[in-house]
């Protein structure tokens, strides 16, 4: 079976989803690994909905040196690309993506994280590397799943598999 997000309104409002896999015993955290996910979206019209999985660090006030979202992107119909982006100081990050990526097909999202460099993959394939400070404390794996707060539309964030693996030199 697959994890299936079922995004849809509750209360007449659109509910998002945000979990936070356990890494180690009854962690989250880890410094450096790799996190990959076997994703899709099915369904209707989503276009409130939008995928920000992340790495935030468990120093909640160093986010705007650490925050590194990927993969990311709007579930609107259609071919939206994935999207990323890195944040390794206050007020500076870089972004990136592969327009040609259809949320709506099953694809591979992969990060890496070593302690000098973070790189994005698409299906294998590598999208975006970088070297600017990269952060060197513990972070979690956040699966979330927003909303803009308006619309009416539903379906599923489908989730095959997702693989988290420590760092080894």
């Amino acid at each position: 079976g697959n994890l299936n997000f079922w995004l849809h309104n509750v209360d007449g409002q659109p509910a998002g989803a945000n979990p936070s896999p356990v890494i180690s015993g009854n962690s989250q955290y880890q410094t450096c690994g790799r996190y990959s996910a076997r994703v899709k979206v099915e369904g209707g019209d989503m276009s409130e909905y939008y995928m920000a999985w992340l790495l935030w660090p468990s120093n909640e006030s160093m986010w705007a040196s650490a925050e590194s979202d990927y993969p990311e992107g709007n579930l609107r119909p259609g071919r939206t690309g994935v999207h990323g982006f890195f944040h390794y100081a206050p007020g500076q990050q870089e972004a990136f993506g592969d327009n040609s990526i259809d949320l709506h097909e099953w694809h591979t999202y992969t990060q890496e994280w070593t302690p000098l460099t973070r790189k994005y993959y698409v299906d294998d394939k590598l999208i975006h590397t970088t070297s600017n400070w990269v952060y060197n404390q513990p972070e979690r794996w956040q699966l979330q799943t927003e909303t803009n707060g308006n619309g009416n539309g539903n379906g599923h964030l489908l989730v095959d598999w997702v693989a988290v693996y420590s760092y080894t030199p």
